[in-house]
């Protein structure tokens, strides 16, 4: 009595606010609203004004429905003239032909699904009724899904959250509701299904696949059928005949495929290494730990005990570059750093080396343009390129890269060093000193702009024009939102560096 009682109200007041909406055949005001054609006859119109928009009907530009509707799933539907309209969160199939509603205002979801059948939800329901508002699927799942590129078929969900596939043409089921997981597969009109925390293949008719169910299963796709499976907690490759191709020997074998058909596995004995479909090793079983990194993750970092070597993904083939011969190895900007006995060197995807293992620090800096390798040798420091040239003829005791990312730069970037004698000065990309002089302290570089530090007070140098344009006179010079402001003896200045001249004010502080 009470759903009967909310139908007639929300009736009413549909029917009240149709007739208000009536009064006037046509919008009142071309700019107020805005029109999308449906057919040669009939079209949207909308209030252009509205927060929250809603959609009328005219016909020959005069109103049939009024705007007060929400659009539905219109986008699948294969009869223009039947569109999904929406009210107060509840849905309708509106007829432009007959002008009447085939499917009445009352489900809380409407999807078309093609040749005159709906998705509908009501009460949190789930059926299937065709354009006439005849019930073709009882309400009576959770969930509907529509099968791609399998016509009639659709996945069904029932409340006990189990899985199925019905037939809309038989209103039968072909799969029944009893597997927690369905899903496509790659074989045509087959499923893979799980059941009790076990997997299977069924076809459309609930055909299964295989007559033992497995922990894991995964169709692989390149040549002959093939499947890795899991049983009793060891995995192996079988058949669609359930022929045993690859022992279960092992306890674990990825599902991707790299070029050759290598996939990474691990044996029962923890190892890892490669092996094919056909049971073939590609690379030996003889690394305790692996990790993938590098682009792409094309390069793996294999452990034998406490010594690293490295696998190498080229051209989708894995084979082994470096034998485990190293205490560690670091992927960086397409090299290696390696290091043994606590020193560091580089070396290539290809296991070419680029850098001996004789530094005691090796850093990576990227500059946006190029890359380049900090080099630190006891107290000498270095600066490599990426073909690990060094590119400074002496050493520095102190290398700080600096990115310096106006465009308007006359340096994009650079390094600022601390010299043999102690003094800071700034180098280019070659290794030559770009400053005509040298700092006790480089305290900070913005733009083009250096603060510097000599005999215990600050100034400004300007890199473009190469030469001091604020004198080091100043306790402090600080630098915020591309504004400097010296201080001296507690007295605070504003510099404007923006002129020729650089400009300097005393900044008054009023209480």
């Amino acid at each position: 009595m009470k759903k009967q009682l909310i139908f007639i109200i929300l009736g009413l007041a549909f029917f009240t606010s149709f007739i208000n909406a009536q009064s006037s055949d046509k919008p009142h005001d071309n700019k107020k609203y805005s029109k999308q054609q449906i057919t040669d006859t009939y079209s949207y119109y909308y209030n252009v004004y509205s927060e929250n928009r809603r959609y009328g009907i005219l016909k020959n530009d005069k109103k049939l429905l009024p705007d007060i509707f929400e659009k539905g799933y219109n986008y699948n539907s294969d009869i223009k003239t039947k569109i999904i309209l929406s009210f107060n969160s509840l849905y309708g199939l509106f007829n432009l032909e007959t002008e009447t509603w085939d499917i009445p205002l009352k489900y809380s979801y409407l999807k078309n699904i093609g040749n005159g059948f709906y998705i509908a939800k009501s009460e949190r329901k789930t059926g299937i009724v065709d354009d006439k508002n005849k019930i073709f699927f009882d309400f009576v799942f959770k969930d509907i899904q529509k099968l791609s590129f399998v016509e009639n078929y659709f996945i069904v969900k029932n409340w006990s959250d189990k899985y199925g596939i019905i037939n809309i043409i038989s209103k039968k089921y072909s799969i029944p509701c009893e597997y927690s997981y369905l899903t496509k597969s790659n074989m045509p009109n087959t499923f893979k299904v799980k059941k009790d925390n076990k997997y299977n293949y069924a076809d459309i008719n609930n055909k299964l696949l295989f007559k033992h169910w497995y922990e894991k299963i995964y169709e692989l796709t390149k040549g002959r059928k093939l499947y890795i499976v899991k049983k009793n907690n060891r995995t192996g490759i079988i058949d669609k005949n359930e022929n045993v191709i690859v022992p279960f020997d092992y306890l674990n074998i990825e599902t991707k495929a790299y070029n050759d058909g290598s996939h990474l596995a691990q044996n029962i004995d923890k190892l890892y290494g490669f092996i094919r479909p056909d049971g073939s090793i590609s690379v030996p079983f003889k690394y305790t730990k692996i990790e993938k990194t590098g682009y792409g993750r094309k390069s793996i970092l294999a452990r034998n005990e406490d010594k690293c070597g490295i696998l190498r993904i080229n051209d989708g083939v894995p084979y082994e570059i470096t034998t485990c011969d190293y205490d560690n190895v670091k992927s960086s900007e397409n090299v290696f750093i390696i290091s043994k006995k606590g020193k560091y060197g580089i070396i290539d995807l290809y296991g070419n080396k680029i850098l001996d293992i004789i530094y005691e620090e090796i850093n990576t800096v990227n500059t946006g343009r190029k890359t380049f390798y900090t080099l630190k040798k006891g107290y000498e420091n270095y600066i490599a390129d990426k073909n690990g040239n060094i590119i400074n003829k002496t050493y520095y005791l102190e290398i700080f890269p600096y990115k310096n990312f106006n465009r308007y730069s006359k340096l994009n970037s650079y390094f600022i060093v601390k010299k043999q004698n102690e003094k800071y000065s700034v180098i280019d990309f070659f290794g030559k000193e770009i400053l005509n002089q040298s700092f006790d302290k480089i305290i900070s570089v913005d733009n083009n702009y250096i603060v510097f530090q000599d005999n215990n007070m600050v100034g400004i140098f300007d890199l473009y024009s190469n030469k001091t344009i604020v004198p080091a006179e100043y306790d402090q010079i600080l630098y915020e939102n591309k504004k400097y402001i010296a201080i001296l003896n507690n007295e605070y200045y504003r510099l404007d560096l923006n002129n020729d001249k650089p400009v300097i004010n005393k900044m008054k502080f009023e209480y």
